[in-house]
């Protein structure tokens, strides 16, 4: 099996429900933060991102989110210290957390009595570098015969660099497409599903996306003097 082409929107949004979540910290109120999915620039989301903090408590007033455009970081500040913590993967991306990092505590600052939270790396509002088609039947590429290096998200056929901004379409038509042992006898059903980098289903907001996929069977007859395989060939489009 192979993908020979694939024509798929960029109709996800960069903050979905994987990665919109962590917790604020701080002694005038604490919580879960939910920024609501959708598209942001990176102005947008610190508003968003202070107005959710600010919504916990009336002491929180003072709190601000800014965004860097000359480092390309977010910077958060409060009068007294506060945490941000609970961050799990996806949500470090667009925080700046490093991969691995799950809490951030806020720093004094002298000169104004504030404390101030800037996490060590750029914003990334991208969501996810690469694009997974995903059989529904596990399977190994022709070169791993022998292998067992898989890739990361079980089930995947082919991965697709995502280089279109949002509302823009991902052509993927590979001169060699690589092709795929099915790890099953017999074929009754077939389904196919795109994931992220961290083999989340992506939620496709309604778009729709084209594949054309190629299913060879080999068949085969085994008897004293063994015969050559004969092939049929077939294909779809999901």
């Amino acid at each position: 099996m192979a993908v020979e082409s694939a024509a798929i929107p960029r109709s996800w949004y960069v903050i979905n429900g994987y990665n919109n979540t962590f917790t604020f910290t701080s002694a005038p109120g604490s919580g879960p933060i939910t920024i609501t999915p959708g598209n942001y620039n990176a102005t947008q989301l610190s508003l968003a991102l202070q107005t959710a903090v600010r919504a916990l408590a009336g002491g929180l007033s003072g709190f601000t989110c800014t965004y860097d455009s000359v480092t390309n970081k977010l910077q958060m500040t409060l009068a007294v210290t506060f945490t941000i913590s609970d961050v799990n993967t996806a949500t470090a991306r667009w925080l700046g957390f490093a991969r691995g990092v799950t809490s951030l505590a806020a720093s004094f600052s002298p000169g104004p009595v504030l404390y101030v939270l800037s996490p060590p790396q750029v914003l990334d509002l991208s969501y996810t570098k690469t694009l997974r088609i995903v059989s529904s039947i596990h399977s190994m590429t022709v070169a791993q015969q022998g292998n067992e290096q898989q890739d990361s998200v079980r089930g995947t056929i082919a991965v697709l660099n995502v280089s279109v901004a949002p509302q823009g379409i991902i052509l993927y038509r590979p001169q060699v497409p690589d092709e795929h042992i099915l790890a099953r006898n017999t074929v009754e059903g077939l389904t196919f599903t795109l994931a992220d980098d961290d083999g989340n289903v992506i939620d496709m907001n309604g778009g729709d996306y084209e594949l054309l996929v190629q299913v060879r069977f080999e068949v085969g007859e085994t008897d004293v003097a063994p015969s050559a395989l004969t092939l049929a060939t077939g294909s779809f489009v999901n």
